[in-house]
């Protein structure tokens, strides 16, 4: 059974993240990590070829950049086991920023699947989803929880990738991730912008 966003008691607007100090922000992504330590142990190495991921995110505020450290922290604990080679924007620098943009072009049509953090709003994620999907690229929006779609949802985003959030990150990673982990966006305008 999917996660289904009409069925939660958020109220559009509020989003979880501006309830939570940093220290709870936090929390809550270290025992995803440990949570995601400690369920790959079992998993067998992945030996196989590995595919590209394009990881789309802000990082240009203390709490941007604490949820792009998290998610690479989340990668790391798993990255043996991984089925994704993952490509970091923030971790390459360019002598120009044109140097910069071409590149995440070219990594962006050699990704298989693009992972897009909308836990906050950026023009720049929301460009590099929408030119993932001219592509015909896999495109997976990674949230804080339920709160980061509810809150502010488009429709050019919420219909044109599936929705995870942290809790389900390691799974994605990892290639066990499961119909029922999505969360499904209603074709109604409830909620929609």
């Amino acid at each position: 059974m999917s996660q289904n966003v009409q069925n939660t008691s958020l109220v559009r607007g509020e989003r979880t993240l501006q309830k939570l100090s940093m220290q709870q922000i936090v929390q809550a992504f270290d025992s995803v990590i440990q949570k995601a330590k400690n369920q790959s142990v079992a998993l067998p190495k992945n030996n196989s070829a590995k595919s590209k991921l394009y990881f789309a995110a802000p990082w240009f505020n203390e709490l941007e950049e604490l949820i792009y450290k998290k998610c690479q922290c989340i990668f790391d604990a798993v990255s043996l086991k991984s089925k994704y080679e993952v490509f970091w924007p923030k971790d390459n620098v360019y002598d120009t920023p044109n140097e910069a943009f071409l590149a995440d072009v070219r990594e962006i049509k050699s990704a298989e699947i693009i992972l897009a953090l909308v836990t906050t709003l950026d023009v720049g994620t929301a460009w590099e989803i929408g030119y993932a999907y001219a592509l015909n690229k896999k495109i997976v929006l990674l949230g804080f929880d339920e709160s980061c779609l509810m809150s502010h949802i488009n429709i050019m985003l919420g219909f044109s990738a599936d929705f995870i959030t942290i809790e389900s990150l390691q799974k994605l990673l990892v290639g066990t991730i499961e119909q029922k982990d999505f969360i499904k966006i209603d074709n109604t305008w409830q909620g929609k912008q």
